[in-house]
């Protein structure tokens, strides 16, 4: 086979780069929380595991429930340290959940985030004030305290129930 011509190669590579470094860099960034110090995570993976452990019970069937986030950023190390199942982290293959995470927190209507909940067969919504799709529609009415009939508020214990809001979707 063939190799690109040298100029091809570093124009390709520079794409890459240009795509990938933002998102890299947003890691290495430390987070603020309100009233806080830098480094200091609203929302630690290992205090939500204990937390989710301790409280999402097993779905009829033997199935592991499913867990919509408002920070997919945790999910990778939530889905390594508990048996429970995530609609999404941030990998390139999984643009339709992360499309609907941001649909799901960003809806404007409580009716088209239940659509997505329902198509999406999601048993429970975690919220971690402060992520990334924390700041508006829905996702600003559930930190408010104005869930919908079809959410019931579940109480988490620990540090978790202090950095995070639980609802089971009835």
């Amino acid at each position: 086979g063939s190799r690109l011509p040298a100029l091809p190669r570093v124009a390709l590579m520079l794409v890459a780069l240009a795509t990938l470094a933002p998102s890299a860099l947003a890691m290495l960034v430390p987070v603020q929380a309100e009233g806080g110090e830098a480094g200091a995570e609203r929302c630690d993976p290992a205090s939500l595991a204990q937390g989710l452990s301790a409280t999402v019970a097993p779905q009829a069937g033997g199935g592991a429930p499913i867990v919509l986030t408002s920070d997919p950023n945790v999910t990778s190390e939530l889905a390594w340290r508990t048996p429970l199942r995530f609609v999404a982290a941030p990998y390139h293959r999984g643009q339709s959940a992360l499309a609907d995470t941001a649909a799901f927190f960003g809806a404007a209507d409580p009716g088209a985030a239940e659509a997505v909940a329902r198509r999406r067969g999601i048993s429970y919504v975690l919220l971690c004030p402060g992520s990334w799709q924390s700041e508006g529609g829905f996702a600003r009415r559930l930190a408010e305290g104005q869930a919908p009939a079809w959410l019931e508020p579940v109480e988490m214990p620990g540090e978790a129930g202090r950095q995070a809001m639980l609802w089971r979707v009835r």
